[in-house]
């Protein structure tokens, strides 16, 4: 858990010192891209990185603190949120909710489920799920515990999200 917290610190650092020198940016990129020989490549990654520091800078820069504050409080309420998701099914099976364990194993799971380990990374967040709520919830409920988990926190984001979908290009279609 220290060492994610670290991580998450150096990559937050990382990404303001960045919107800060756009120009380190640039040469970093550059050196990533510099055997690329498609025409335009490097202008377009230059033209990506001053549009990035210019918006950043919209955002920053108009005195609009309140704005940002009230969107980073409700963003981590959000975050909070589905991460109550796992001990709220507990209540429903039964079990503690030990709430703290199991915010704890969210955030160590969304770490683990966000790198990018396809082709042949199905079943991690599950197998990840049984490992790290396997110590603290009881075996008698661990399947059904993670089937429910996996389907709110997944499967409703994308029913849901269809939903919306097709109604947006319903509308666009129709004009």
């Amino acid at each position: 858990l220290i060492i994610g917290i670290i991580l998450f610190i150096s990559a937050v650092s990382l990404f303001f010192y960045m919107v800060a020198r756009p120009e380190v940016a640039k040469k970093f990129l550059l050196k990533i891209f510099k055997k690329t020989k498609k025409e335009g490549f490097i202008e377009r990654i230059e033209g990506f990185v001053d549009e990035f520091h210019r918006g950043s800078k919209l955002i920053f820069k108009r005195r609009n603190i309140g704005g940002i504050v009230a969107v980073s409080i409700l963003t981590i309420l959000s975050w909070f949120v589905g991460f109550l998701i796992p001990s709220c099914i507990l209540v429903g099976l039964g079990h503690d909710p030990v709430i703290l364990q199991s915010i704890a194993a969210q955030i160590l799971l969304l770490v683990i489920i966000m790198m990018p380990t396809t082709p042949g990374s199905s079943g991690v967040a599950e197998l990840g799920a049984s490992a790290l709520y396997g110590s603290f919830v009881n075996t008698s409920i661990l399947g059904i515990f993670i089937v429910l988990w996996r389907f709110i926190t997944y499967y409703v984001n994308i029913i849901v999200s269809a939903i919306f979908q097709y109604k947006v290009l319903k509308s666009l279609l129709i004009k």
